[in-house]
């Protein structure tokens, strides 16, 4: 029980450092200053993705809790991290598809109703405030030209 635990809390810190290390690829494949946030990001991420991959290994290398009873229930269980990292990929993928400003509302209220189970005011309405904090943020203050998507683009 305790072994399937950690194994994919390794596997899924592996996929995230794998997931670093492209996003530091395509960031260095931009041409001039347009890489230099991408390439910011891309390191905090791997830097933070070793850290997990690390402490992940070190779990599975270091002897199990004595004090555990083999009929806790795990901390984190497989299809939960899966979940997870499953809505990193859709953000990701959103982003690319049709930008920022379309993807952000959708995100939001999909992850907020149907993982978060809010209601639909509610996630509504943080969806719309998340919408507009990016906008007057990036757009209207710093004068910040958000990816619009490869559908959108024209």
């Amino acid at each position: 029980m305790m072994a399937r635990r950690l194994n994919s809390g390794l596997v899924v810190a592996g996929l995230i450092t794998v997931c670093a290390v492209l996003v530091l690829v395509a960031a260095y494949s931009y041409q001039g200053i347009s890489g230099t946030f991408p390439q910011l990001v891309g390191w905090i991420l791997l830097g933070l993705a070793l850290l997990e991959l690390g402490m992940q290994v070190n779990a599975v290398i270091r002897p199990a809790d004595p004090g555990r009873s083999a009929d806790e229930p795990e901390a984190v269980s497989v299809v939960k991290e899966l979940k997870a990292f499953g809505w990193l990929g859709i953000l990701l993928l959103a982003l690319y598809l049709v930008g920022f400003l379309i993807s952000t509302p959708l995100y939001v209220f999909a992850f907020l109703r149907l993982s978060g189970r809010l209601s639909l005011a509610m996630s509504s309405t943080i969806a719309v405030g998340a919408t507009v904090f990016v906008y007057v943020v990036f757009i209207q203050l710093l004068k910040y030209k958000l990816f619009p998507g490869v559908l959108m683009m024209g």
